[in-house]
């Protein structure tokens, strides 16, 4: 008898550590899409090519020192065709962001509050949409092409990053800056990269684009990853850089 007595007061207790882990702003989930355009001067004119990418998030504060937050993308890399010169990819991986690019750019641009994929964040890119804005080469997707369009092992890549002091005077403080761009060097003279911009859309997310100009990934590929080191793998692209959907 006196156990159900207790009862109401568990009930109590339930209740407030509820509002205290779950409640406010210890819960938020959301999803946005974004368009990344990228593009490229020729001698024959201006080359632009565009995908569009959707991310799922999700932020839960718990009762342990650490919330947990977690993150998806569906999309494709962003295809530029320059005719008989070649095809140039922006890929979902970055030239600074790595891996996380796709997913993490947008709010890297545009997100603001507590923190990024802090429930503010979340809410506030789901609701946002803007007109596009030119993003700085440390976030810039790691733009690569094929020498051979059918042999994923000729891949080139066609802008490479450094550290840099963030100012002239030097100091211990660096920030990620261009060292080199080869796309005179790769696709012929004139041809340049003129910008990469970024803006937040409701426009469908891209899809069945990239499948008709990214090289084949099959048994070779597989064969060609077995055989090499650790350090060689990280030169090869992965079939995830240019098409992956939401897990």
């Amino acid at each position: 008898m006196r156990y159900l007595l207790c009862l109401p007061l568990v009930f109590v207790l339930i209740l407030s550590l509820g509002g205290c882990f779950f409640g406010g702003d210890t819960y938020a989930s959301g999803s946005w899409r974004y368009k990344l355009t990228i593009a490229v001067e020729t001698p024959e004119g201006l080359k632009t090519g565009s995908a569009v990418r959707e991310v799922k998030a999700t932020y839960i504060k718990s009762p342990f020192p650490e919330a947990k937050a977690s993150r998806s993308v569906e999309g494709e890399a962003v295809v530029v065709d320059l005719g008989q010169r070649g095809v140039v990819f922006g890929l979902l991986t970055g030239m600074w962001l790595g891996v996380d690019h796709a997913s993490t750019v947008a709010g890297y641009v545009f997100g603001s509050g507590s923190g990024w994929l802090g429930p503010d964040t979340i809410r506030e890119m789901s609701k946002k949409k803007t007109e596009p804005v030119v993003i700085e080469p440390k976030l810039y997707p790691k733009l690569v092409t094929f020498g051979d369009p059918k042999d994923f092992r000729t891949v080139r890549n066609l802008m490479v990053l450094k550290e840099c002091p963030r100012s002239p005077k030097g100091g211990v403080s660096l920030e990620p800056c261009l060292e080199k761009d080869s796309f005179e060097e790769v696709f012929g003279a004139g041809v340049r990269l003129h910008s990469v911009t970024i803006e937040m859309t409701d426009e469908p997310v891209t899809k069945d684009v990239v499948k008709n100009y990214m090289p084949p990934f099959g048994a070779t590929y597989i064969e060609a990853w077995n055989s090499l080191s650790f350090q060689e793998r990280g030169v090869l692209m992965t079939p995830s850089y240019f098409r992956v959907k939401h897990r």
